[in-house]
């Protein structure tokens, strides 16, 4: 109620209910807004690079396929380490990962392959038990394009020859292309000559948790299990598998880097 030249009045109800309806709807605003941007808060930042991967991709020209997000963020790492420029937005490759090999089958091997860009396709798959599987499986996705491919890959990785598409192709399966393994067994052949004994404690510690103590972890992952035990014990405790490069946890020059190094290089000509 309101009063104006002496005489009491009431609010249009019309008028009451629109500006109520306003500031309802700038409340719902502010709440919603207070919820994304917490949701993004939150957000690790591996997430937000995948998931802004189209404004800071690399070169179309030079792509390179890897199982999971481990790869997206230790490989551009260990490049630079190697004298490889790095930069954001300024990508030699566009590293992208395929959240596993059950997501990626031949069909979308001959989309990559369509892509007008593209000059230099690698992809990196993970041992795991059997490297010569893992050979298979890429066959089957790219042999058809690439008549090259040998019975079984070759120690330092594969290079194809040019196609008759003008796309250079190549392989690595990690962790050498012989052993059994994946990403984890390559990086603990990098762990530092004096953390030599503080590894071998780790895998010792692992598996006497699993011997003795029933520790859940899968036998096949006995080399992430010890590898994030052994961050675990840095300065500062538990980097993630890129940072142990910028901490020096790990050795990115050592010896046992070099084949995969000299493997990228040759494939991506950078």
């Amino acid at each position: 109620m309101g009063r104006g030249n002496g005489k009491a009045y009431l609010r249009p109800p019309i008028a009451f209910c629109f500006n109520l309806s306003i500031w309802i709807g700038i409340g719902i605003g502010i709440g919603l807004s207070g919820v994304a941007k917490r949701k993004s808060l939150q957000q690790p930042a591996a997430a937000w690079w995948f998931a802004n991967m189209a404004a800071i991709k690399g070169p179309g020209t030079h792509r390179l396929l890897v199982e999971g997000e481990k790869d997206l963020r230790v490989l551009p790492y260990l490049m630079e380490k190697n004298g490889v420029a790095w930069e954001r937005d300024k990508e030699p490759v566009q590293i992208i990962p395929l959240g596993g090999i059950t997501k990626f089958s031949k069909a979308d091997a001959s989309s990559e392959l369509k892509s007008s860009e593209l000059k230099f396709l690698g992809i990196i798959l993970d041992a795991d038990q059997n490297a010569n599987a893992a050979w298979e499986t890429i066959q089957g996705w790219f042999a058809d394009s690439f008549i090259d491919m040998p019975p079984q890959i070759p120690a330092h990785g594969f290079i194809s020859s040019v196609n008759r598409d003008g796309i250079r192709f190549g392989a690595w399966i990690m962790p050498d292309n012989m052993s059994v393994g994946m990403l984890e067994t390559f990086l603990k052949w990098l762990v530092r000559d004096d953390h030599q004994e503080l590894w071998s404690f780790a895998e010792k510690s692992c598996t006497e948790a699993k011997s003795l103590y029933n520790a859940p972890y899968k036998h096949v992952h006995q080399d992430k299990a010890s590898i994030h035990t052994f961050l675990a014990w840095q300065d500062e405790p538990g980097p993630q598998l890129h940072e142990a490069f910028r901490n020096s946890a790990l050795d990115p020059k050592s010896p046992a880097s070099q084949p995969f190094v000299k493997w990228f290089r040759e494939l991506f000509q950078v």
